[in-house]
């Protein structure tokens, strides 16, 4: 339709304009196919060009949503396989250090010792930059605990004279 209304229109330019008239079947043809063919089909690509661009959208939103689920079962994954066992461990950590107070004998001031512990690294768990909890107020390290073991028997020795 569209070739055939360029090809009369071609015609119709090429003939003289002495022989151009109302009457001319040339543009008769150009004046209903423009009034009424061209417009619906102009209705008709207009028409079909929206329901293209509505799928693209509806594969766009598919993707999308794809693309969500994807993030969401990666989000569960990490807490089943990584935070799961994690915590079950730390639970189990938990439960050993419980046991483990629990056999101190009855005299020991273990919530004391702990308090003491935190306080002594700020609460942060790390050691005071010399490996460890400061007894008897003196500086960390590994040494400490045997200098104050070896003043504890030489301050015993002393007192036992």
């Amino acid at each position: 339709m569209v070739t055939r209304t360029a090809t009369e229109a071609e015609l119709l330019s090429r003939d003289a304009p002495s022989t151009v008239s109302l009457a001319s079947p040339r543009l008769a043809y150009l004046w209903r196919a423009s009034r009424l063919d061209l417009y619906r089909a102009l209705r008709e690509v207009g028409a079909q060009f929206a329901e293209d661009l509505d799928a693209l959208f509806g594969a766009a939103r598919t993707v999308q949503v794809a693309g969500l689920v994807l993030v969401a079962a990666g989000l569960f994954s990490t807490v089943a396989f990584i935070a799961r066992p994690l915590s079950r461990r730390a639970a189990q950590e938990a439960l050993l250090v419980a046991e483990l107070l629990g056999q101190l004998p009855p005299g020991v001031d273990s919530e004391g010792l702990l308090a003491m512990a935190l306080g002594a690294n700020g609460g942060t768990g790390r050691g005071d930059g010399g490996g460890g909890m400061r007894v008897g107020g003196g500086g960390g390290g590994q040494g400490s605990v045997a200098r104050s073991a070896a003043g504890d028997d030489a301050a015993s020795s002393a007192g036992g004279r």
